[in-house]
């Protein structure tokens, strides 16, 4: 790797654009009229069979044709449940039964009960410090290889660290340990009720300090709540670092979606662009303003993971020290049988993607 530092150091003074491919990480996902015309026909296939196998096997209550649908937004679905068993009214007596009846472990209980109150759960050092290490190793090894679609943008504003990427796991399909880890997925499904499928990752050199959000409005689910995302640290955080922040019992704030912000007589090139920013994330800020709702920072050690609510605020705190790392990864998980879209860009989500 020609990038020479320890990948689980803290702090660096140079910056990681000195040595990356930038021709090579240009060239990632080009392909020929043929390759982009069978990849567009394989994407609506994979739609066409996801959209005939919802429309059999939906948890929701009410029912919904999807292969009628041509918008995915929240205001397209019927009011419908059930909810997650944990978001339910009875939820505390549903946690009792499935104890007493033994369908749960009493540390299972008491996590589901956390769960249940705060929105969010922390499992320490669920990952080992030698498999974190392995698989980050192998990640930045293919990113200066130039395989990795990673964001480079920020090297604009003198950033020294590489951006985020989305789905990384297409690319190394290592990382999948880490979301397909047995006693993580066995967690999520425990949380959410229903198996629980991982779909998309994100991983991070450094703190986002994306403004605070709900994931609901960008991986929204029918019924609503069947979503939930862990945050793997692959390195320890240090408060400076621009930790993840988050407010716990802020997932039973109800749900907010583009419909209920945006006035249908705005153009719909709005919502799809400068609302998120000019009318979403202010009306975050004055609920949380409003509602006095406490952060909390997640600074943590390797391995340690974090796991909310899809309706839980979080986002990255202020990066005080621009040369620490925060080296993570982010794996967002569906309910099996939910009906899975994007509120925000109107599109439906493949979630057998993971």
């Amino acid at each position: 790797m020609p990038y020479d530092f320890n990948p689980m150091s803290e702090r660096i003074e140079h910056s990681m654009y000195e040595d990356f491919p930038f021709d090579k990480w240009a060239r990632i996902g080009q392909r020929n009229r043929i390759g982009r015309n069978l990849d567009r026909l394989k994407k609506q296939f994979r739609f066409w069979n996801l959209r005939r196998k919802l429309a059999r096997n939906q948890i929701a209550d009410v029912k919904v044709d999807i292969r009628n649908l041509t918008r995915f937004t929240a205001d397209q679905f019927p009011e419908s449940g059930p909810r997650p068993w944990l978001d339910r009214p009875d939820a505390e007596c549903l946690i009792q039964a499935s104890l007493a009846s033994g369908k749960i472990t009493a540390d299972e209980a008491r996590q589901a009960e956390y769960f249940r109150v705060h929105g969010y759960l922390v499992l320490e050092k669920l990952f080992p410090d030698q498999m974190i290490d392995s698989i980050w190793s192998d990640y930045e090894k293919k990113v200066y290889e130039g395989r990795v679609p990673v964001e480079t943008y920020q090297k604009k504003s003198g950033d020294l660290f590489l951006g985020r990427c989305l789905n990384p796991h297409m690319n190394v399909p290592v990382l999948r340990k880490l979301s397909h880890y047995r006693k993580l997925a066995s967690t999520m499904s425990l949380l959410m009720g229903v198996d629980a499928i991982p779909f998309q990752t994100i991983t991070s050199f450094a703190g986002s300090q994306q403004l605070p959000h709900s994931d609901a409005i960008h991986m929204t689910t029918y019924p609503l709540g069947y979503l939930a995302a862990a945050w793997i640290a692959m390195e320890d955080i240090h408060p400076d670092c621009g930790p993840l922040v988050y407010y716990p019992a802020s997932h039973r704030l109800p749900y907010l979606f583009t419909h209920n912000l945006v006035d249908s007589g705005v153009p719909e090139e709005y919502k799809r662009t400068t609302w998120y920013s000019d009318v979403y994330e202010p009306e975050i800020q004055r609920l949380i303003k409003d509602r006095d709702l406490g952060a909390m920072h997640f600074t943590c050690h390797k391995g340690d993971v974090l796991i909310w609510h899809s309706n839980l605020l979080h986002g990255g705190s202020q990066r005080n020290d621009q040369n620490l790392s925060r080296r993570s990864m982010v794996s967002h998980y569906f309910g099996r049988g939910a009906v899975c879209f994007g509120d925000r860009n109107e599109a439906m989500v493949d979630p057998y993607q993971g």
